[in-house]
């Protein structure tokens, strides 16, 4: 049984959620919300190599509102963007982001190895 969770800082508690494969298989919903984070990486990617003396705050908060946005839309909604911006730690930022995102665009399987075809 493969599950993912996240545990985030509410009102003073951690409170963790999961998405348990079984009942929630990755689906082509996933592979979507991931296609639209990548647009908005490659988006931020082109502004800072074009002109980065011209890039404003809003910028980067919109790569992290797509990034969050892709988060609770891997976790099927439990919690919205507000509370993930609260709540989501900067190290499961380093260390789990990134591998939701590959499973999400079928880089990796559900159980977190490479994908065979």
């Amino acid at each position: 049984m493969t599950k993912e969770i996240i545990k985030l800082f509410k009102d003073g508690k951690k409170v963790v959620y999961e998405r348990d494969f079984e009942q929630q298989p990755l689906n082509i919903g996933d592979f979507v919300n991931a296609a639209k984070l990548e647009i908005a990486q490659k988006k931020y990617a082109i502004k800072t190599n074009d002109n980065p003396l011209e890039m404003k705050p809003e910028d980067g908060e919109e790569l992290v509102n797509a990034d969050l946005e892709f988060i609770v839309s891997f976790f099927h909604d439990q919690f919205n963007v507000e509370e993930a911006r609260q709540g989501i730690s900067p190290m499961t930022m380093r260390e789990d982001f990134e591998r939701w995102l590959d499973m999400s665009s079928g880089l990796l399987s559900q159980a977190g190895n490479p994908q065979k075809k």
